[in-house]
């Protein structure tokens, strides 16, 4: 063997020395050997930096759970005028939800960065033990399901209508809690999941029945303060969108709302601090849910603009906290 044949092995040999061998994890044909899919969710990321790297991985996993559910549920009801019990109309009523979620990343985990000199890359994985995660999950899962349960037991004892919607409002509000942790736990384990299915159901149900109790509630809006007419228009919209019917006429329920401008003119700017209040009760009087907000402040070198602008921060109140805070409570 010649002198440069001897060296070139040697060298060849010395180059592989101390070079660790690429884990399981990061090639995807030998991943689920690695982390069986049985018992882990895993997924990988490559890029030229460590954490970019990580953050890849976690967008990988993320995408496995990443979902969107739309669930519909209708009704068919017939509304009577009041005065004389003959058909006024018939409506097909569709409530819709869209429940978008991102996982919770429960037990989440990485390994440590392999850097792959074949493609010149850090490999991350990311990856869940699903015993593990659905340990965590469970406990939070199984108290908000119980939630909705009782909340829809309480709805069934109450004889007052409008007091049975706002409860069946707050199961339908509740969900918002139930339904990451639902869908995050099907990710993590169908089959434990299977369970809470029924919870599932039951949101759909008081959705259906909100619906169709909503549109049996004929109720009038009343304003005071609201020289615009805009708040007590906003009222209307809001309440028609929660699915009660709203009337010009007489109803079985009264909304008073009304509104208060504090205007404080200053020396170059008009302050303008806007509260609204909501007052639901029946025909004869009784109170039967009330609200009140002070909104943002408005400002504007001129009164009319600041006011204008004091009437569209009460407008998004409204549209927001009203719904959660008076209807879903």
């Amino acid at each position: 063997m010649s002198a440069l044949v001897a060296i070139s092995i040697l060298s060849s040999c010395a180059s592989k020395v101390g070079v660790p061998s690429a884990p399981l994890w990061a090639d995807s044909s030998t991943l689920d050997q690695a982390f069986p899919p049985a018992d882990f969710l895993a997924r990988t990321g490559t890029s030229n930096m460590p954490e970019s790297a990580r953050m890849r991985a976690d967008t990988e996993l993320a995408s496995y759970f990443s979902t969107k559910v739309e669930s519909s549920v209708s009704a068919d009801e017939q509304y009577t005028s009041s005065s004389d019990g003959s058909m006024k109309s018939r409506r097909n009523l569709e409530r819709s939800m869209d429940i978008s979620s991102s996982a919770e990343f429960v037990a989440l985990r990485h390994t440590d960065a392999y850097f792959d000199r074949s493609r010149g890359q850090y490999v991350v994985c990311a990856y869940i033990d699903r015993n593990e995660a659905w340990g965590m999950l469970e406990p939070k899962l199984s108290a908000a399901a119980l939630d909705m349960e009782e909340r829809w037991n309480t709805s069934r004892d109450e004889v007052e209508p409008f007091r049975r919607l706002l409860l069946l409002n707050s199961l339908v509000l509740r969900s918002d809690d139930f339904y990451p942790l639902y869908y995050t736990a099907l990710g993590i384990s169908r089959d434990n999941a299977k369970k809470y299915a029924g919870s599932d159901s039951l949101v759909r149900k008081a959705a259906s029945e909100r619906v169709r109790l909503g549109q049996s509630i004929r109720i009038s809006v009343r304003a005071s303060g609201d020289d615009s007419g805009r708040v007590r228009t906003k009222l209307g919209e809001v309440l028609s969108k929660d699915g009660f019917f709203v009337t010009e006429g007489n109803g079985d329920y009264i909304a008073d709302v009304a509104v208060s401008l504090d205007i404080s003119d200053g020396t170059k700017l008009f302050t303008v601090n806007p509260s609204v209040s909501v007052v639901i009760k029946t025909a004869s009087g009784t109170e039967i849910a009330a609200w009140r907000k002070n909104a943002r402040r408005a400002m504007s070198y001129a009164r009319e603009p600041a006011v204008k602008n004091a009437i569209t921060k009460i407008e998004q109140e409204i549209d927001g906290s009203f719904r959660s805070e008076c209807l879903g409570e």
